[in-house]
């Protein structure tokens, strides 16, 4: 590699916004670091005898056809599986499917009356409330009425977020969770509602399982990225890097993929206010229990939600329901997901316990499966808290990078909640600015 100069690009974290951004550098000079010892970020796999777990749940979903283009002309169209989506969810002891507001029958018929009177009572007001503007609770609750939000809809992000519903935005989920019509409500409070809801109703994954094969398949088009290596201060009135390695790198833009407020701690020079109001940036961080058994999983679906308290995770995947090489024959996997604050004291072997006997106790695996893998992950900053100090926040702190020459870009980057397509999307729109 040649050796940095001025006019290089200083690309930080090789998650798929880092590697989509020197991919689409192409022949540009650039560097780019990654502080682990494989690239991925939070895109990773563990195979571990047979089993192969991610850091927690990654499936791939394509509505842009030049993402769709790059990904299959790198990885190979015939390397992922088109899975159409089985999802549900666990409550007042059964299963139903996902989304909960159009898949009531099956719950009970007083919990299912209050679904459907609820929802109803949202269709005689006129105006629908503003993302914008409205918090989370009470857009859930104008949305979808009040049965709706007290079965699910809020408990659920409830024991995601771990904090106050009033105190978030809305402003997060207008792709990620749709509202229904009238006569899809009352259908599927009477049936199974076969009709396909959401941005997800088909996704890919790997054949051979592990979303690790999404970010390796750029590493043969990119120049080799320095692994073991991560960004330790930013002079930003000199345009200069100081790296783990001891090397001080000048450059001409720096594009940065790693949390924000990671990144603002590291640069020099900030204005005082945009360093204080960093420290309001909020996000919850999750346990993630990658746990394999001997025996097969006994549910069709890939994963499923659990907003009820008494159990410790909101969401639990099936690895061996999205590719049959992601576990030894007959057994199975399971990703389980554990949100908590980041101060809070977590105990993985409390939680492991507590959630093996839930999985055996709800029929996910049978009562006598054998747990043989165990691989726990924490994800410090898995989700960003939309709330309003965030909605304020974000115009100038990023405005403030920007006129220094850095861009802060892809999920944690721009501190967002998004998907593994936008991700790639935001780094080639991050190369783009490179050049500019």
């Amino acid at each position: 590699m040649t050796r940095p100069g001025k006019d290089d690009v200083l690309i930080v974290g090789a998650g798929l916004t880092g590697l989509s951004a020197a991919h689409h550098l192409g022949a540009d000079r650039y560097l780019l670091v990654e502080r682990e010892d494989r690239v991925g970020g939070l895109c990773r796999s563990i195979r571990d005898r047979g089993f192969t777990f991610d850091y927690t749940g990654h499936l791939l979903h394509m509505k842009r056809p030049e993402v769709r283009s790059l990904v299959f002309g790198l990885a190979g169209e015939s390397s992922f599986s088109r899975i159409e989506r089985r999802s549900g969810i666990y409550s007042h002891g059964a299963f139903t499917d996902y989304p909960f507001q159009v898949n009531t029958h099956g719950l009970p018929p007083p919990v299912v009356r209050e679904c459907v009177m609820g929802f109803a009572e949202t269709l005689q007001k006129p105006t629908p409330p503003s993302r914008s503007t409205s918090s989370f609770s009470e857009w859930a609750l104008t949305t979808f009425g009040r049965g709706i939000c007290d079965h699910f809809m809020l408990p659920y992000n409830r024991k995601l977020f771990c904090t106050d519903l009033d105190s978030l935005t809305a402003d997060w989920v207008s792709w990620s969770i749709p509202k229904p019509s009238w006569a899809d409500v009352v259908r599927g409070a009477q049936e199974t509602n076969r009709k396909s809801f959401g941005y997800n109703a088909t996704f890919l994954y790997p054949v051979a399982g592990g979303i690790d094969h999404l970010p390796n398949a750029f590493v043969p088009s990119i120049r080799p990225p320095a692994l073991g290596v991560s960004l330790v201060a930013i002079d930003s009135r000199e345009r200069r890097a100081s790296l783990s390695d001891g090397r001080s790198i000048q450059y001409s833009k720096l594009v940065s993929t790693i949390p924000l407020p990671q990144l603002l701690r590291r640069i020099e020079g900030l204005p005082t206010e945009v360093a204080r109001d960093s420290r309001r940036l909020r996000y919850v961080s999750v346990l993630n229990l990658n746990l394999g058994f001997d025996r097969p999983c006994l549910v069709p679906y890939q994963w499923i939600y659990f907003p009820e308290p008494e159990f410790p995770f909101y969401r639990v995947g099936v690895y061996s329901n999205l590719s049959a090489a992601a576990v030894p024959s007959g057994q199975s996997a399971f990703y389980v997901e554990i949100s908590h604050l980041p101060t809070d004291s977590i105990d993985v072997e409390e939680m492991t316990t507590r959630s093996v006997a839930a999985l055996r106790g709800i029929g996910l695996v049978p009562p006598d499966a054998s747990l043989c893998r165990n691989r726990p992950v924490r994800i410090e900053g898995a989700y960003v808290i939309h709330d309003r100090d965030r909605q304020c926040l974000l115009p100038t702190i990023h405005g403030t990078l920007r006129s220094r020459d850095i861009l802060s870009t892809g999920r944690y980057g721009a501190w967002e909640y998004s998907a593994m397509e936008d991700a790639i999307w935001e780094g080639r729109l991050a190369a783009e600015w490179a050049r500019s």
